[in-house]
């Protein structure tokens, strides 16, 4: 089976493209995909990107492999005339971001701006495959819960911005006036409190997709509920897009991010720490006895590195994008006594591991 990652950015200028190039196939490379879907944006909170769609079909090509585009549209220009050139120059498909909320503020309108139902009339008509970001997580709506990484790029809204329940109405017009548009639903579309409505949109949308691009409130709200969360996952797997929404900036905060939404050091470090721990000891003496007693010791040294990494690696990382108490409780929903970050260590991670390696 082919993987690819469906959604990383390039909208670092500081970068070059072959910079971004050799760094996203270094990422296809050592995490086996066979290609990355570049999405293009004209404008975010780093400012207007005017050549963003060239640079795109640049790194496409540089990357090789399965990977692909989707445009960006500019704002001056007419979206249907844009649509009909980009998807003419080979772009798989348009990206849009105007509904999300700082975006909304910037320009004054989102898509319920008139100029935009032509262009999902075309887009439904030839169906034009779409990424759209709309809204975003309620957290950001209350500046005592949203994260620091949300604070700093300027995701809190207040009273003076449409609310989050208007956001969705606003999409779900639109799919429910053009219900075979061929699009994918960024970040889950924000509903993950809310699979319920996510459930009926796929029912009522046959080309619609959820891209379920990683962030840590959304994995926290799906984790208030896992037993439906599971369902939900089991039942539309088919309709569920992978992506990380890695940047191209390579230092930071952003490389730290990247590497906190795959998390394959403390996967690195929990099972090599294991098979290291119990090989050696077997290699001592190759009996059954032995191989027995470096599993089980492989499995506490799996379990007190489980802990470190946590304690040092993982739990610093997500607080770096969500308030710890938010964490803890995300924990604490599953087990009552975790009050703080060492019991999250204590009676989560340690065992956790401890009776994976058994």
């Amino acid at each position: 089976m082919k993987k690819l990652d469906f959604h990383v950015h390039f909208t670092d200028e500081s970068i070059s493209v072959e910079e971004s190039a050799r760094y996203f196939s270094d990422m296809c490379e050592r995490k086996g995909y066979e290609g990355v879907g570049l999405i293009a944006a004209s404008f975010n909170s780093l400012g207007e990107h005017p050549d963003c769609n060239e640079k795109a079909k640049r790194l496409e090509a540089l990357i090789g492999g399965e990977s692909f585009s989707f445009a960006a549209l500019h704002r001056e220009r007419d979206f249907v005339e844009q649509t009909e050139e980009y998807m003419s120059r080979g772009f798989r498909g348009i990206k849009l971001i105007g509904g999300k909320p700082s975006q909304y503020r910037h320009f004054g309108y989102g898509y319920e701006h008139p100029r935009y139902e032509p262009f999902f009339e075309y887009c439904e008509r030839h169906q034009v495959p779409l990424l759209i970001h709309n809204n975003d997580p309620l957290s950001h709506w209350d500046i005592t819960k949203a994260s620091p990484r949300a604070i700093k790029m300027g995701w809190v809204y207040d009273e003076t911005y449409p609310s989050q329940a208007w956001f969705y109405q606003v999409m779900e017009d639109i799919l429910a006036r053009h219900s075979r548009l061929k699009v994918a639903l960024a970040h889950l579309g924000f509903y993950a409190h809310r699979l319920e409505r996510a459930e009926a949109l796929l029912e009522q949308c046959p080309n619609l997709v959820f891209d379920i691009t990683p962030a840590p409130v959304i994995f926290d709200e799906l984790s208030a509920d896992h037993v439906r969360a599971e369902a939900f996952f089991r039942k539309y797997h088919d309709r569920l897009i992978f992506g990380t929404d890695a940047n191209n900036n390579l230092v930071g905060e952003t490389l730290m991010y990247n590497e906190m939404k795959t998390a394959l050091v403390a996967n690195f470090l929990m099972g090599a720490s294991f098979a290291a721990t119990a090989g050696l000891i077997y290699k001592q003496h190759k009996t059954k006895r032995t191989a027995l007693i470096g599993g089980i010791i492989g499995s506490v040294v799996m379990g007190i590195v489980a802990a470190l990494a946590n304690y040092f690696i993982l739990l610093p990382l997500f607080e770096q994008f969500m308030p710890l108490d938010q964490v803890i409780a995300s924990f604490g929903a599953f087990i009552p006594f975790i009050k703080t970050k060492l019991d999250v260590v204590l009676y989560n991670a340690f065992p956790f591991n401890l009776l994976k390696g058994l």
